[in-house]
């Protein structure tokens, strides 16, 4: 009966033993679970937040290419891929600022901005199709869906810009789209005869 009774005290003694070095490690990795959990949700969080912004900036600019428009009358982009970086000029000399082509230069009442909008660190971009001008992020961007700009979304110019703004796995976040179009600038093929390039504007915000 005494050795009976010695046993089970030893089997008890060794299965809480064995308890106590397990109840670390599950403590352990209850901790790293919910670390990655959280971790992944603040992410999640933190690229709706710069989808909201792309869809605020992108909104923004909109509205300043269309008051352009309205004064100096955009003729169309040098390229099918224009980034935006000239809206902070002040002034310039002839009918091209970076790659935006002008009717009436003169008319210009910039600077539009302090400094040229990002996201992620890359300039957003006027990209041009055969079904018109388009405001997107610039490539390399990615967004709350987990697309990259350029590489999980190609924009050529034979994109349906429009059909991918109401895509949710494409340039649609949250209800809101991720890109414009230009509102009334038509497609041109101009040669360009008098150009200025951005390095050649003069009076540049930089804060």
């Amino acid at each position: 009966m005494k050795h009976a009774q010695q046993s089970l005290l030893y089997r008890l003694y060794h299965h809480s033993r064995k308890k106590n070095y397990l109840m670390p490690l599950v403590l352990g990795a209850v901790f790293i679970l919910l670390f990655i959990t959280i971790s992944m949700r603040y992410v999640a969080q933190a690229r709706k937040l710069d989808d909201k912004i792309i869809a605020q900036n992108i909104e923004k600019l909109a509205a300043i290419f269309q008051k352009i428009h309205q004064c100096c009358v955009i003729t169309g982009f040098a390229h099918h891929k224009n980034t935006i970086d000239f809206l902070n000029v002040i002034s310039f000399k002839g009918d091209r600022l970076g790659s935006m082509e002008l009717q009436y230069p003169e008319k210009w009442e910039g600077p539009y901005l302090e400094q040229p909008l990002v996201s992620n660190g890359k300039e957003y971009q006027v990209v041009s199709t055969t079904k018109g001008y388009f405001i997107v992020p610039g490539d390399g961007v990615k967004l709350s869906n987990g697309k990259v700009i350029g590489k999980d979304i190609i924009i050529d110019n034979t994109a349906d810009v429009a059909a991918l703004m109401r895509n949710p796995e494409a340039l649609l976040s949250q209800g809101q789209p991720l890109a414009a179009p230009l509102e009334k600038v038509s497609i041109h093929q101009n040669k360009i005869t008098h150009a200025t390039d951005l390095d050649e504007a003069v009076g540049v915000v930089d804060y």
